[in-house]
């Protein structure tokens, strides 16, 4: 019988002339390792022994069979052809191969609209070829960077930390500085100086260990401007230990100049020279541990965590791995794993490839929000589903479409029937209706209630009432006395005493007669400031409006203390009933039924639940919140901005003010007068049963219908 046909082995494609094939480090189980250099974009591409041999036996080879032939010869392992034709894929796709000559297969083409998304959103300006200068200033780098000045560094900075540690609340005060047009600048200013000075520690750091820095420059990432160094020649060092110093050199400089400039601060007097160290000493800290070192970016500390594993190209193939374990796992799909690692560290690999994924998510749909609100609606939108579809959409799509060419195997797979039921179990979970309760955040306070303040500013001469006592309405709690408005009342009266006098004597005087207009005029005037006046000497008698009983009264207020008209004096509780007052969000209240049952669970612990029934709520969302110890400003659960000039606590998210009515013979007991100022806690209140999904709809159609109208 004939042996079957072998498929016709294709000729071999030209390796460019100028690349280079260098030796590298070795891989996590020691086999030797291989680096390709292209010097037109100066990259490396790492290869194994596998590739070595085929690309040993290229230049010998006249097709495809040949090179497999050669390769398996030297080598003793079996190599196919089907190799030989990958390796040459992966070099088209990086364009190492002379694609003038035949052969060559073509390199994939990216769509122009894939890379105009793109770009705009990220692209390098290289603006510095800074080898000799950095070669010529080594000297003086390897001093600043000698073990004597690092101790004196350390011991600047330990310094400078207990000093600033002891003026914390002056150091953090200086961050409101920046609230004006030149405080930005000098922000914006000392914050580029930090980024060039981590640059150049990545630059030198990689100088001395022989590498070329071939560029620095200006990476735009969503517009914003941010400096980078190309260090791609570190890849040739084959010792852990030198790729990990230049990995680490930019947050090591950070840290230093944090260290210094939070030294500098505690001496330095106010100015701008204390601005930028305080810039220099907060965000360097700051930026250094949330960006720089974030392992999930791909900054300093992914290349930290690569070359600390001796994982090169740890995201690639961390997300092979993570693809071909979610194959396995969800459908248990018979396929090789895409790296001979170990399985321990195929696991962890797997666990990094998903902790990326969903950070990417959250960043990438970040992004999609910031390039929606850059741009005028109509742009922003086109932008958003741009954004959106690229990063998002189309990996999403990609790995679905890995998944339909393996359907048939997936179909009869028993792991997938346990996969559907699961998911099936999810989705029931997600439009099940759980939720059958709200909580709304209230205060339990008495229903006729007034907070006295002083209308008048002015001293304490005289204090009436205490706590604790009865009250009539218009009863006087305190007396105030004010020399300037006494001044001024007396002041007043003998001009209008004058103003009198000139009008009277008129007819004997022609100089009083022709100013008869504006002495009538005045004495108007006068006498509309002197009840002006009377009104706020009446003011300085302090009087409870209703009558009850004195449940607060001001501590500070004694006699001889200045007072303003802001300072409260006394909480005076009238006869009646509680109430119960709070903020429910737009969402919770259509779900709350007129009458609806709950309780009362105040903050304090040893406290008693307090039922309730639903009573009333506003039919417009609070423009400002009138209970303070609700909002997040002063310490609520009520998420506000910041409070205005006028005092005015606007919330974060659209609020309605509701009222629950207190029943039960334990809430009726509750006398008003015994509760004190207020009690704050929250109501669990029944309310229509909603599923997560359902509620998830209705906040995404919220957000459509606001962002249509606006």
């Amino acid at each position: 019988m004939d042996a079957p046909a072998q498929p016709a082995a294709r000729p071999l494609p030209a390796l460019r002339e100028d690349i280079r094939l260098l030796p590298a480090r070795a891989s996590r189980n020691g086999a030797p390792q291989w680096a390709i250099f292209d010097p037109l974009l100066h990259q490396y591409f790492l290869i194994g022994p596998e590739a070595f041999d085929i690309l040993s036996a290229w230049p010998e080879a006249r097709d495809a069979g040949e090179a497999a032939a050669l390769a398996e010869r030297r080598s003793g392992l079996p190599t196919t052809v089907e190799d030989v034709e990958a390796l040459a894929r992966f070099l088209a796709h990086h364009q190492l191969l002379d694609l003038s000559r035949a052969g060559a297969p073509p390199a994939p083409r990216v769509g122009w609209l894939r890379r105009l998304a793109h770009n705009y959103l990220f692209f390098k300006v290289p603006l510095l070829r800074p080898e000799r200068f950095l070669r010529a200033t080594l000297p003086f780098a390897r001093l600043l960077a000698s073990r004597p000045a690092l101790a004196l560094y350390a011991a600047l900075s330990l310094i400078g930390l207990f000093l600033a540690s002891r003026r914390w609340g002056q150091f953090v005060a200086t961050f409101n500085d920046f609230w004006t047009p030149s405080g930005a600048v000098v922000f914006a200013a000392a914050l580029l100086g930090l980024k060039l000075l981590h640059e150049f520690g990545h630059a030198y750091v990689a100088t001395a260990k022989g590498c070329r820095v071939s560029s620095m420059g200006v990476v735009f990432m969503i517009g914003a401007p941010m400096p980078y160094t190309d260090v791609t020649d570190a890849w040739k060092l084959t010792r852990r230990r030198d790729r990990m110093a230049i990995d680490i050199a930019g947050v090591a400089v950070e840290f230093v100049v944090a260290g210094l400039a939070t030294f500098a601060w505690v001496f330095l007097p106010d100015g701008d020279a204390r601005a930028i160290a305080f810039v220099l000493a907060s965000t360097a800290w700051a930026i250094s541990l949330i960006v720089n070192l974030n392992p999930l970016m791909r900054f300093d500390g992914y290349f930290i965590l690569a070359d600390a594993v001796n994982v090169p190209n740890l995201q690639p193939r961390s997300f092979a791995i993570g693809k071909w374990a979610l194959r396995t796992t969800l459908f248990g799909l018979d396929e090789s794993a895409p790296d001979n690692e170990p399985p321990a560290t195929r696991r962890l690999m797997a666990l990094y490839a998903y902790a990326v994924w969903i950070y990417r998510l959250i960043v990438f749909t970040g992004i999609a929000l910031i390039v929606y609100h850059m741009f005028f609606k109509a742009l922003g939108v086109l932008l958003f589903l741009v954004e959106v579809g690229l990063l998002i959409v189309m990996p999403i799509w990609r790995e679905l479409k890995v998944w339909g060419r393996s359907r048939r195997a997936i179909l009869t797979s028993r792991r997938t029937a346990l996969t559907m039921l699961a998911a099936a179990s999810l989705a029931a979970l997600l439009f099940y209706p759980l939720s059958a309760s709200i909580t709304v955040p209230v205060v339990l306070e008495p229903g006729n209630f007034a907070r006295v303040f002083p209308r008048t500013q002015g001293e304490v001469i005289r204090v009436l009432a205490r706590p604790g006592e009865k009250v009539q309405a218009g009863a006087t709690l305190v007396e105030l006395d004010s020399p300037r408005l006494r001044h001024y009342i007396a002041q007043s009266r003998r001009r209008l005493e004058l103003v009198e006098t000139r009008l009277a004597r008129r007819v004997a005087d022609r100089k009083d007669l022709a100013a008869t207009l504006q002495l009538e005029r005045e004495r108007e005037e006068l006498l509309a400031k002197l009840d002006a006046l009377a009104r706020d000497a009446d003011g300085l008698i302090v009087r409870t409006p209703i009558a009850g009983v004195v449940a607060d009264f001001n501590p500070a207020i004694h006699v001889g203390r200045a007072v303003a008209r802001a300072d409260e004096i006394a909480l005076v509780v009238g006869e009646g009933g509680l109430a119960t007052r709070g903020y429910a969000r737009s969402e919770d209240l259509a779900r709350i039924a007129p009458g609806a049952a709950g309780d009362f669970l105040p903050e304090s612990l040893i406290e008693e639940k307090l039922p309730v029934t639903f009573a009333r709520a506003a039919t417009t969302g609070a423009r400002s919140i009138e209970i303070p110890v609700l909002a997040s400003a002063f310490g609520g659960p009520v998420e506000t901005w910041p409070a205005s000039k006028a005092g005015e606590i606007a919330p974060l998210h659209a609020r309605y003010l509701v009222e629950f009515a207190l029943s039960g013979p334990q809430a009726q007991a509750l006398r008003a007068e015994a509760l004190g100022p207020l009690r704050r806690g929250v109501v669990r209140v029944d309310a229509t049963p909603e599923s997560l999904a359902a509620a998830v709809w209705r906040h995404i159609l919220r957000v459509l219908v606001q962002e249509a109208g606006a």
